[in-house]
């Protein structure tokens, strides 16, 4: 795996489809158009309740041309069907966030502001700090290898009367984003780690851990297996940081993912009416 930015990576996905042994990265996006905030605005009306997952989901249905080799065509409407929103869905969560937020780049601007507050007891900073997209730090893998790890657990976890402290993670698909508790990306949610495990020392392969499992493990192995899976794990780093303009301290986690954040109120007014 290597280490690079938005900027220097391009059109080419941090993981992309494994085909023959390799892993093709390149893809290509269609212009985001009124008639794509249209179709989108139907579509909530349609899906009211579901989670914001969902919605960026059809969005890059409708904008991702091709990707890892594969075309994703849209209806003569101009529209996607819903095989090609559950296709969206079988993506490595990676991939996807990368192609979304390198489409908010080319489609609407690089710069991002948000209200952020410094952290700093000494410094009474507020205001809404800017920062450039395509700086941001990307984990690329190289190896098809590299999509599995294996995390050692102090605690362990349990399996019937066995207790294991060894787990095989791979990496994340975006479907675990469109289940209860998993809209904070910033972390491993039961949800996302129930679908990264694939694999746990001395377990009959295949087994999906429940529930009653995951309750079990200790504070310890959670943070672990967060810490390194985060380590290990490919596409953006979405622990964001901007800098205080006034003191200089780092303020954490100020970045909204959420679409209309997202594609609308983050992009600065003076790029707007320049």
């Amino acid at each position: 795996m290597n280490r690079t930015t938005i900027k220097e990576q391009g059109l080419r996905l941090p993981i992309g489809e494994l085909k023959d042994g390799k892993l093709v990265k390149e893809f290509t996006l269609r212009s985001y158009k009124g008639k794509v905030d249209r179709l989108l605005n139907t579509y909530r009306e349609a899906n009211e309740g579901r989670s914001i997952a969902y919605l960026a989901a059809k969005y890059l249905s409708m904008i991702v041309e091709t990707a890892g080799g594969v075309a994703y065509p849209l209806l003569e409407t101009g529209d996607s069907s819903p095989e090609q929103e559950s296709r969206m869905h079988g993506w490595f969560f990676a991939d996807f966030l990368y192609a979304y937020v390198y489409s908010r780049i080319v489609n609407v601007s690089e710069w991002i502001e948000v209200p952020a507050v410094c952290p700093s007891p000494r410094c009474n900073y507020k205001g809404t700090p800017r920062a450039d997209l395509w700086t941001t730090d990307v984990t690329v893998f190289d190896d098809p290898g590299e999509l599995h790890t294996w995390i050692n657990l102090r605690d362990g976890i349990r399996v019937g009367d066995r207790v294991s402290k060894r787990i095989k993670l791979q990496a994340v698909r975006y479907r675990a984003m469109l289940l209860s508790g998993a809209q904070d990306v910033n972390s491993v949610s039961y949800s996302q780690l129930r679908e990264a495990i694939v694999e746990i020392e001395g377990v009959q392969p295949g087994y999906v851990p429940t529930d009653t499992d995951l309750d079990a493990l200790s504070k310890f192995d959670l943070l672990r297996i967060d810490r390194q899976a985060g380590v290990v794990a490919a596409g953006l780093d979405l622990r964001t940081v901007i800098q205080c303009p006034k003191c200089g301290m780092d303020i954490r986690g100020v970045f909204s993912w959420a679409f209309d954040p997202f594609f609308d109120t983050s992009v600065p007014l003076d790029i707007l009416t320049a």
